[in-house]
Protein backbone atom coordinates (compact mmCIF):
# COMPACT_ATOMS: atom_id res chain seq x y z
CA UNK A 1 0.00 0.00 0.00
CA UNK A 2 3.08 2.24 0.91
CA UNK A 3 4.59 1.75 -2.77
CA UNK A 4 1.09 2.74 -4.16
CA UNK A 5 1.23 6.14 -2.39
CA UNK A 6 4.70 7.02 -3.39
CA UNK A 7 4.00 5.79 -6.95
CA UNK A 8 1.00 7.89 -7.00
CA UNK A 9 2.62 10.99 -5.38
CA UNK A 10 5.56 10.83 -8.04
CA UNK A 11 3.24 10.76 -10.67
CA UNK A 12 1.33 13.89 -9.01
CA UNK A 13 4.46 15.94 -8.57
CA UNK A 14 5.52 14.94 -12.22
CA UNK A 15 2.33 16.18 -13.83
CA UNK A 16 2.23 19.72 -11.23
CA UNK A 17 6.18 20.20 -12.48
CA UNK A 18 4.82 20.14 -15.88
CA UNK A 19 2.51 22.87 -15.45
CA UNK A 20 -0.75 20.95 -14.80
CA UNK A 21 -2.84 17.78 -16.83
CA UNK A 22 -3.64 19.90 -19.51
CA UNK A 23 -0.14 20.44 -20.23
CA UNK A 24 0.81 16.89 -20.19
CA UNK A 25 1.29 15.15 -23.45
CA UNK A 26 0.30 11.34 -23.68
CA UNK A 27 2.68 9.71 -26.07
CA UNK A 28 2.06 6.20 -27.34
CA UNK A 29 4.65 4.31 -25.44
CA UNK A 30 2.74 5.92 -22.27
CA UNK A 31 -0.33 4.48 -23.64
CA UNK A 32 1.35 0.96 -24.48
CA UNK A 33 3.12 0.87 -20.74
CA UNK A 34 -0.65 1.45 -19.41
CA UNK A 35 -1.86 -1.09 -21.71
CA UNK A 36 0.88 -3.78 -20.84
CA UNK A 37 0.85 -3.00 -17.21
CA UNK A 38 -3.20 -3.68 -17.20
CA UNK A 39 -2.81 -6.80 -19.40
CA UNK A 40 -0.55 -7.82 -16.83
CA UNK A 41 -2.41 -7.60 -14.09
CA UNK A 42 -5.07 -9.55 -15.31
CA UNK A 43 -3.54 -12.44 -16.12
CA UNK A 44 -1.81 -12.14 -12.73
CA UNK A 45 -5.92 -12.26 -11.83
CA UNK A 46 -6.42 -14.93 -13.87
CA UNK A 47 -3.65 -16.80 -12.20
CA UNK A 48 -4.47 -16.14 -8.49
CA UNK A 49 -7.93 -17.50 -9.54
CA UNK A 50 -6.87 -20.32 -10.96
CA UNK A 51 -4.35 -21.12 -7.62
CA UNK A 52 -7.68 -20.61 -5.32
CA UNK A 53 -9.38 -23.11 -7.45
CA UNK A 54 -6.75 -26.00 -7.27
CA UNK A 55 -6.55 -25.38 -3.57
CA UNK A 56 -10.20 -25.38 -3.33
CA UNK A 57 -10.47 -28.67 -5.16
CA UNK A 58 -6.66 -30.27 -2.97
CA UNK A 59 -9.01 -29.29 0.11
CA UNK A 60 -12.52 -30.67 -1.12
CA UNK A 61 -10.05 -33.90 -2.35
CA UNK A 62 -8.70 -34.09 1.17
CA UNK A 63 -11.71 -33.80 2.91
CA UNK A 64 -13.57 -36.35 1.31
CA UNK A 65 -10.50 -38.65 1.89
CA UNK A 66 -11.33 -38.34 5.30
CA UNK A 67 -14.73 -38.92 5.10
CA UNK A 68 -14.02 -41.96 3.57
CA UNK A 69 -11.08 -43.30 6.06
CA UNK A 70 -13.35 -42.44 8.55
CA UNK A 71 -16.32 -44.71 7.39
CA UNK A 72 -14.31 -47.14 6.75
CA UNK A 73 -13.05 -47.11 10.32
CA UNK A 74 -16.54 -46.96 11.41
CA UNK A 75 -17.77 -50.18 8.99
CA UNK A 76 -14.82 -51.88 10.98
CA UNK A 77 -16.24 -50.98 14.16
CA UNK A 78 -19.73 -52.09 12.84
CA UNK A 79 -17.92 -55.57 11.42
CA UNK A 80 -16.57 -56.30 14.79
CA UNK A 81 -19.87 -55.68 16.84
CA UNK A 82 -21.40 -58.03 14.68
CA UNK A 83 -18.68 -60.59 14.69
CA UNK A 84 -18.83 -60.19 18.79
CA UNK A 85 -22.24 -60.40 19.07
CA UNK A 86 -22.65 -63.49 16.30
CA UNK A 87 -19.97 -65.60 18.84
CA UNK A 88 -22.05 -64.22 22.18
CA UNK A 89 -25.50 -65.07 20.30
CA UNK A 90 -23.90 -68.47 19.08
CA UNK A 91 -22.42 -68.90 22.80
CA UNK A 92 -25.78 -68.66 24.35
CA UNK A 93 -27.58 -70.78 21.91
CA UNK A 94 -25.02 -73.75 22.51
CA UNK A 95 -25.54 -72.94 26.14
CA UNK A 96 -29.32 -73.65 25.89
Amino acid sequence: MEITLIAKRMIYNTIEAMGGIKNLSISSSMRMAAASARSKYRIYLEERAEEEKRKNLKRKRNDQFEELEAMKAKKARFERDITSLTDSADKLAENT
